[in-house]
C-alpha cells in the first residue's frame, strides 16, 4: 500500500518564447519523494490535469484536488483498485443516494451549521457505472469562510463574471469524495489525512526555486527531479 499525492502545475521557459508546459507530478507520503512525473504540453486533448496521466496500482491510496474530480479519472483508479480522496468540484461531479436517487449536494450540506462539525453521506458519482464512496463535509470557521469568499471576488473580478449564489454557499464547506474504507477511514480520519495533500505544493515551489528546464529543442529528453527520473514528452 502507498500514499501518492497528485497535482499539477504550469513551468514556462523563460526568455522571448514564453513556452510552457504542464507538469504532472506524484509524491508518495510520508517520504515525499517523486514516483512519477510527466510534462506535457498546456492546450490540446490529453495535456489536462487527470488521474490518467498517472500510472496506478492495486492498493495506493490517492490524494488530490478538485481539478481532479472528474467521473471518467475516479473510474480509471477503481479498476485499478486504487483508493481516493479528492476534492469536490461541485461544477462537475454529481451523486446518487445508494437507492440511485439523485443527490442534492447544497441542501444537505448547509444542514452543517457549526463550524468544525462534520457531516458524512453515502453517495455514488453518477455516471454510465455509478462509483460508491462518501461524500465528506466539514463547516469552516468564519475566518476561513472570509478567505474562500474574498477569493472568489478576486477571481470574479479578474474574469470578469458574476458568482453564482451556490458558489458563495458551497465556500462554506471543505467537500471531498472518497473511497477508502470506512472501517479504517472515519469521515474526521479522511479529512485530517487530505491536509497531507499540501505537501505537493510545498514541493513545487521547492522546484521552481532550484530546477532550470530550459530551452528543450528534442521531443523527448530524459531527466532526473529529486530523485526521479522518467520519459516525458514536450512540444517542439
Amino acid at each position: 500500500m502507498q500514499t501518492r499525492a497528485f497535482d499539477a502545475t504550469i513551468v514556462r521557459e523563460p526568455g522571448k518564447t514564453d513556452s510552457q508546459w504542464r507538469l504532472h507530478y506524484s509524491v508518495t507520503l510520508p517520504a515525499l519523494g517523486c514516483d512519477f512525473f510527466r510534462l506535457t504540453g498546456t492546450k490540446g486533448p490529453g495535456t489536462g490535469e487527470s488521474f490518467k496521466q498517472f500510472p496506478v496500482q492495486s492498493g495506493d491510496l490517492i490524494l488530490a484536488d478538485r481539478g481532479y474530480a472528474t467521473g471518467p479519472g475516479l473510474h480509471y483508479l477503481a479498476q485499478a483498485d486504487a483508493r481516493v480522496i479528492v476534492r469536490v468540484n461541485t461544477g462537475v461531479l454529481r451523486f446518487l443516494t445508494p437507492e440511485g436517487e439523485p443527490f442534492d449536494l447544497l441542501p444537505a450540506v448547509e444542514t452543517i451549521h457549526q463550524a468544525g462539525k462534520v457531516g458524512v453521506w453515502n453517495v455514488a458519482v453518477q455516471a454510465d457505472t455509478p462509483l460508491n464512496g462518501r461524500l465528506c463535509a466539514l463547516r469552516k470557521t468564519p475566518e476561513a469562510i472570509q478567505e474562500a469568499h474574498e477569493q472568489i471576488r478576486r477571481t470574479a473580478t479578474r474574469k470578469g463574471k458574476t458568482p453564482r449564489d451556490c458558489s458563495w454557499r458551497f465556500a462554506r464547506y471543505v467537500l471531498l469524495f472518497t473511497t477508502f474504507p470506512e472501517q479504517e477511514f472515519p469521515a474526521c480520519k479522511v479529512l485530517e489525512w487530505y491536509r497531507l495533500r499540501w505537501q505537493v505544493d510545498l514541493v513545487f515551489k521547492r522546484f521552481k526555486s532550484l530546477a532550470q528546464l530550459g530551452i528543450c529543442p528534442n521531443s523527448i529528453r530524459r531527466v532526473s527531479l529529486h530523485g526521479c527520473t522518467a520519459n516525458y514528452w514536450l512540444p517542439c
